[in-house]
């Protein structure tokens, strides 16, 4: 009988231009060397139990950026080559409307199949997209979407902080009548609320702000001089309460009862 260092057995494989079918797996130094029906007495020195699982071919990144910084179509031929090469075979993006990405607003019916048109024939690996709603007309469209399926949408992903509070006015009332809550990101406001920045002051040396090829263009809308004195005020209250202020900052976040994480990396 054929020996593998590893069989997968009992899930669902989902194989490049089939689709999903039933299989088992035989791996052997590192390659599946075969897809059969049952290999559940292969000699084997790892047998795993895929049972109620779908088996993905390679490696899977679950959170994608493409088109953020450059054309989506020129963009998604380099970065999914860069990923085959380092052994991931399925991506899945992240997709908002307005600033980057294709830099345009409006519903998603409209806007979506220009970003598959886009990306089509351009992807080296099977790719798909997790949208974020940007504006409560948006959450209303994807909760009637939801409901036609059959399933709820549980949270958004947007940006909040005591900076950026632009999610409070009509994307929360929003989402809570969708029964969804908010994942935020940039809880400190990309660094301009860890009291790093002072006004008056250039950056500090190796900060976000100097970096001129990753976050300066983000953080900078944050480092007036106005914007800084009343960052400054706010270290007094963060030591009262034994916090840095960019603790604090998460802290002021999650006091929203309609957000349910805040992603700080």
């Amino acid at each position: 009988m054929t020996r593998f260092d590893s069989v997968v057995t009992g899930g669902t494989l989902v194989i490049p231009g089939t689709g999903e079918i039933r299989g088992d797996l035989g791996i052997r130094e590192g390659k599946v060397v075969t897809i059969a029906d049952d290999l559940s007495r292969a000699d084997t020195d790892v047998r795993v139990d895929a049972a109620g699982k779908v088996v993905l071919p390679g490696a899977v990144d679950s959170h994608y950026h493409l088109g953020i910084y450059r054309d989506l179509a020129t963009d998604t031929e380099s970065e999914t080559t860069s990923s085959l090469v380092g052994g991931v075979t399925s991506v899945i993006s992240y997709f908002r409307t307005g600033q980057h990405y294709l830099n345009k607003t409006g519903p998603y019916r409209e806007i979506f199949p220009e970003v598959l048109n886009t990306v089509a024939g351009h992807s080296k690996v099977d790719y798909g997209f997790h949208l974020a709603p940007m504006t409560a007309e948006q959450i209303t469209e994807g909760k009637i979407i939801a409901d036609s399926l059959g399933f709820q949408l549980v949270s958004n992903q947007p940006q909040y902080s005591m900076l950026w509070r632009v999610i409070e006015g009509e994307v929360v009332p929003a989402a809570r009548a969708a029964g969804m809550s908010q994942i935020v990101f940039s809880p400190i406001a990309q660094g301009a609320l860890t009291g790093k920045y002072r006004p008056g002051q250039p950056p500090p040396a190796g900060s976000r702000a100097t970096d001129e090829k990753g976050g300066a263009q983000f953080v900078q809308r944050f480092l007036t001089d106005d914007v800084l004195t009343r960052v400054a005020k706010l270290a007094p209250i963060a030591q009262e309460v034994g916090l840095t202020q960019a603790a604090l900052a998460v802290a002021w976040v999650l006091q929203n009862d309609n957000v349910a994480a805040a992603i700080v990396g």
